[in-house]
């Protein structure tokens, strides 16, 4: 019996194989959650065979929202939940390298997931996932189906987006209903009330240094951005150490920085994270100081 339903497993998986391979659509690709969906990103980045972007952008969910069909050129290894270490990790376990790395400081205390980078880097799944793609995250039969069947219209999303920035409509706080916006924002502000330890930031600062070093030695640009928040977080004790650390140990000009604007207020969903409308606005921002900086 047992045999008969590895037999018959091993028979679904070649035929499933075979239909992904063969005659799948393109759009045959799906996640069901974040961790997923962060896997497959850094599938995608690993499996490609293709030449990298000439710009990569690492950072967390914050950066994640840049919306990439404004920025050509651009990549954005950038993970919801994760750290920019998860993406630094990434991109330096490649043989080919980006021009420049675009690296967010905002989230750079949060840790390096190492069991994501594990699952990711399995030897005994690595060459697997890279010859079927059958085996990959975005090609799970039942993520795929589910997401079919609630496919919904998302072509008209960006057009949208563009006709109320350029109109200057009014946006609203998107994703928090009026009074609960207020408790995230007023969370936000205990998190970031707090100044960071010094062991903590030595930490954190050691290990992006030893990234930074691996990408310069490959002949990559760093650039440092910040992604703004809301005003009332801008400047305080943890926003304000952070920034001097980076100054500390990555000087200008040596280093590169893309600051927010300082006299400019985007509206975000939770006081960190942007609402689709200001992420397109802040997008063309970035692209233009990211073009100014360009060697």
């Amino acid at each position: 019996m047992i045999r008969k339903s590895l037999i018959f497993a091993l028979l679904l998986l070649a035929g499933y194989s075979v239909f992904v391979e063969r005659f799948a659509p393109s759009d045959w690709q799906a996640s069901q959650h974040q961790w997923q969906e962060n896997l497959i990103k850094a599938q995608r980045y690993v499996y490609s065979g293709a030449p990298p972007s000439a710009k990569m952008i690492v950072g967390s969910s914050l950066a994640q929202r840049l919306v990439m069909e404004e920025l050509p050129g651009f990549a954005n290894l950038s993970l919801g939940g994760q750290s920019i270490y998860d993406g630094l990790s990434i991109l330096t376990h490649q043989s080919q390298f980006p021009r420049t790395a675009y690296i967010e400081m905002n989230m750079m205390l949060r840790e390096e997931t190492l069991e994501f980078t594990e699952a990711l880097n399995s030897p005994v799944m690595y060459y697997p996932r890279k010859w079927l793609l059958s085996l990959r995250e975005d090609r799970q039969p039942l993520g795929v189906l589910g997401s079919r069947f609630n496919k919904g219209v998302t072509e008209e999303v960006i057009p949208w987006l563009k006709s109320k920035v350029r109109a200057g409509a009014p946006v609203a706080d998107a994703g928090a209903a009026a009074d609960l916006f207020p408790r995230l924002l007023e969370a936000q502000r205990e998190v970031y009330a707090k100044t960071p330890g010094k062991d903590l930031l030595e930490t954190r600062f050691r290990s992006l240094e030893g990234y930074v070093r691996k990408l310069q030695g490959k002949g990559v640009a760093i650039v440092f951005f910040e992604m703004p928040v809301n005003s009332s977080l801008m400047h305080l004790p943890q926003a304000e150490t952070i920034r001097a650390a980076f100054r500390q140990h990555f000087p200008e000009p040596a280093f590169r920085y893309i600051e927010p604007p300082a006299d400019d207020e985007f509206r975000t969903v939770d006081g960190v994270h942007l609402s689709p409308e200001e992420a397109l606005r802040y997008t063309g921002y970035f692209q233009s100081k990211a073009n100014a900086l360009a060697p």
